[in-house]
């Protein structure tokens, strides 16, 4: 009986099968993950080398992340892997990522919620891999603290207060006020000024003047100024441009009174009561009160950061002096460069350039010995030794060992 004609592609695919090589070859390939299964791995370059130490100098996360941010609310942001391809994640006091997700971008934990942006990967903490998530946001969104996210995309975010945030929807030039279900509750009139705010007053910018919005998005002050900042301890910073082409900065009060006129060339938020304050036609350099009087008179030289827990760091060529709020000299450091107080210990770099810290005696409670370190902030604080050959080394000879501050604690997540 005559066969059947075949088409030549069953006649060649019988060929194939034949071979003896063939059957192996395919097995292989099959075992090649497709372009969208394929998994991130992050090596021990990539999880960087900046990790959170307690107040006695140990590290309680290890060094795994490339940058960080102070823990705020019971979280911290911190970020891992190389430019472009970088990501971020908020991760609790254990160091473990919230919903075990990554994202390119991710901002701080506000109310329980925080504003981020996709793609969003999941990771594994037994592989230290990465993998696609499918529900990722076209634009940014939140993540609560439990780890689920919104199901609503937004253009930007911004931080949660007092139950509000300022978003700009998908499509639109206008922005709005939402709550924390993500529900809209007010188009705002205007461009805000940020996407942040506090004392429940948000500035905006209506027809070149600035005003500020209630959390209702009713205009409830309406300024003669262009310029302008959020209110802190009840004062916002504002400001017109003058013919000069400069601008001129004063103290507006909720009421919308001028309490300190417009003199000063550069203007900062009150902190305990003080704010500082340049204005080189006058010669103020330094620290004003509430009532515009120069409490604390400063060189032009000289650095000075905002004051905290009642001291500010005063910084020039010859080294760091710590002041109180009279002036008054606490502590000189001579050859060294301060950040301020927070949680009575203040970060330090001695001659060498590396970074320890000190109490308000002038003692050091933990040795300079990091290349990098931020304040404190409940009860951690983020430093960074770059030394990656050490690094890598004590990895391979001593990986459980806990006496060198890596062991367990220093795995991805």
């Amino acid at each position: 009986m005559n066969q059947p004609d075949q088409p030549a592609k069953t006649i060649f695919c019988r060929f194939l099968l034949n071979k003896p090589f063939i059957i192996p070859v395919i097995m292989l390939l099959t075992l090649i993950p497709s372009r969208a299964e394929v998994q991130r791995t992050f090596t021990t370059e990539e999880q960087g080398a900046w990790g959170f130490i307690d107040r006695s100098g140990s590290f309680q996360i290890g060094r795994k992340f490339n940058s960080q941010g102070e823990f705020k609310n019971g979280f911290a942001t911190v970020c891992y892997g190389k430019d472009p391809d970088n990501y971020e994640a908020i991760i609790d006091k254990q160091g473990h990522p919230v919903g075990g997700m990554i994202f390119s971008k991710a901002g701080k934990m506000y109310e329980g919620l925080a504003a981020v942006a996709g793609p969003v990967r999941r990771v594994s903490a037994a592989t230290a891999c990465s993998s696609p998530v499918n529900q990722t946001p076209t634009g940014q969104t939140y993540i609560s603290k439990t780890g689920s996210l919104f199901t609503k995309n937004f253009k930007e975010c911004g931080d949660f207060s007092s139950g509000t945030a300022i978003v700009q929807p998908n499509g639109r030039e206008s922005y709005a006020l939402i709550d924390r279900l993500g529900q809209v509750n007010k188009t705002l009139i205007g461009v805000p000024l940020s996407l942040k705010f506090e004392e429940n007053l948000i500035p905006i910018l209506v027809e070149n003047s600035l005003c500020y919005a209630n959390l209702k998005g009713s205009i409830v002050l309406k300024t003669k100024f262009r310029f302008g900042s959020g209110f802190h301890e009840g004062l916002a910073a504002v400001a017109n441009e003058e013919s000069d082409g400069f601008r001129k900065w004063g103290y507006l009060n909720q009421a919308g009174k001028l309490v300190v006129p417009c003199i000063f060339q550069q203007a900062g938020d009150f902190h305990e009561g003080l704010a500082k304050v340049h204005s080189n036609s006058s010669g103020v350099y330094g620290f004003i009160d509430r009532t515009g009087k120069l409490i604390i008179k400063l060189g032009r030289t000289d650095s000075y950061g905002d004051f905290c827990e009642g001291l500010t760091t005063l910084e020039n060529p010859r080294g760091s002096k710590i002041l109180d709020c009279k002036g008054r000299i606490i502590l000189d450091l001579p050859n060294c460069t301060a950040g301020s107080f927070h949680e009575g210990l203040c970060r330090v770099s001695d001659k060498s350039g590396k970074w320890g810290y000190i109490n308000k005696a002038g003692a050091w409670v933990i040795p300079a010995q990091f290349s990098k370190a931020d304040d404190f902030s409940e009860g951690l604080a983020a430093v960074c030794i770059r030394d990656e050959a050490k690094i890598n080394r004590e990895r391979v000879l001593h990986p459980q060992d806990s006496k060198n501050n890596f062991g367990n604690k220093d795995k991805l997540f």
